[in-house]
């Protein structure tokens, strides 16, 4: 619990802000999801994030390299948890996420050394650093689940570009996310493209129907544009050819934002990167504890999915601590409140497709989540919000 007392550093966001409220729609029909920006660091990356008063571009930077999705199974199995155990995971969490960038646990950030060393660097390297997490992210999220054919031809036509370097697709995402005043709740846009340097794209792909409602078309594109937000609509027919004005008027706005070559030492994004994960699964335990996924009393069993690319012994590793390290916490906050937990057992692995007792599939990246069975699946990405000031991004 020494970790919890450290005093949050000045200029932090404020805590309410996580988890993220925003409306986006589950990567499965029997899936819920919950968007987070919250990111835990090792004590030298907060204190330097924070050792002078933030730019708004610095603090920009800090927060898309903080924000993440969780997908998880939308109904809960009918396991009892006690409203005392509920409150004190409750707890638990509220710990975790006490702000958007703060410090990790002293047990992970000496995991963090260990692999990535004690790493120096200048503020203006850190900002970049933190760009280049939110650019190209570890676990990244890809659409996967599209209304049409049409929807899911633009992603694929999108990701063979090389325009789409440095952003983040996210698809039916609701417009009271993106527009305080706007009254429909259940309006989406068909994607949201957000670039980490700032720029933010709403694409809409319009068959026939667009004929007959394009007068509310046109007053939701006015509402998101007044809010900063480039609204661009495409024919399904350019689409489904794979060229066309509309096309190319988007390659050309995203062409503005295409990022540098070289953004930032890689022992520091390295770093970056392993202290967000961690703090990642910490959260999604707690989750799967709170909703009686995983039972705390019973050997936990943790099977990981990867995509290709990703390091399968660091990701079993920084898994295993976490997991670790958030059972110790759990230990502790329950001990506070004379409430006995057991030495929790935790076995980490490589997913298998085999059933196991107590047990959840981790997929770090969205891709990494098709096609698993075996264990109910949680899966982790990282993705990039608009940058909206004010009440753009609003509570409740």
């Amino acid at each position: 619990m020494a970790n919890a007392a450290r005093k949050s550093p000045v200029g932090l966001p404020s805590p309410w802000d996580v988890p993220r409220p925003m409306r986006l729609r589950a990567w499965s029909d029997d899936a819920q999801v919950v968007a987070f920006q919250s990111n835990h660091q090792t004590e030298r990356i907060v204190a330097r994030a924070y050792e002078d008063e933030l730019r708004d571009d610095q603090r920009h930077a800090l927060e898309l390299a903080s924000q993440w999705r969780l997908d998880y199974p939308g109904v809960a199995p009918q396991t009892p948890l006690s409203s005392e155990r509920r409150t004190l995971f409750s707890i638990v969490e509220n710990l975790l996420t006490r702000g958007t960038f703060t410090y990790t646990t002293p047990e992970l950030e000496d995991f963090i050394i260990r692999r990535c060393g004690s790493v120096a660097f200048a503020p203006e390297s850190l900002a970049r650093a933190l760009q280049a997490t939110a650019a190209n992210p570890a676990c990244p999220y890809i659409p996967t689940r599209f209304d049409s054919v049409s929807e899911s031809r633009f992603v694929e036509i999108l990701r063979q570009e090389s325009v789409s370097s440095g952003w983040s697709i996210v698809e039916q995402v609701g417009i009271s996310s993106l527009v305080s005043d706007f009254e429909d709740g259940n309006q989406r846009v068909d994607f949201l493209l957000t670039h980490y340097a700032g720029e933010s794209i709403v694409v809409e792909i319009d068959g026939q129907q667009h004929a007959e409602s394009a007068q509310a078309d046109a007053n939701r594109d006015q509402h998101l544009e007044q809010s900063g937000i480039k609204v661009v609509r495409i024919p399904a027919s350019e689409v489904a050819i794979g060229d066309g004005p509309c096309l190319q008027s988007l390659w050309k706005i995203m062409m503005l934002q295409t990022p540098p070559t070289a953004m930032g030492d890689d022992g520091l994004i390295q770093a970056l990167r392993l202290g967000k994960l961690t703090h990642q699964v910490q959260l999604t335990l707690l989750r799967a504890l709170l909703g009686g996924w995983l039972q705390i009393e019973k050997p936990l069993v943790i099977k990981v999915a990867i995509t290709d690319g990703t390091d399968p012994a660091l990701a079993l590793q920084a898994v295993r601590e976490s997991a670790e390290n958030c059972a110790s916490l759990i230990r502790k906050v329950f001990d506070l409140y004379d409430e006995f937990a057991p030495p929790a057992k935790i076995t980490v692995k490589m997913a298998d497709g085999k059933n196991s007792a107590n047990c959840i599939i981790l997929a770090l990246g969205s891709e990494a989540a098709q096609g698993l069975s075996g264990a109910p699946v949680f899966a982790i990405s990282d993705y990039m919000l608009p940058w909206l000031h004010g009440d753009g991004i609003h509570q409740g």
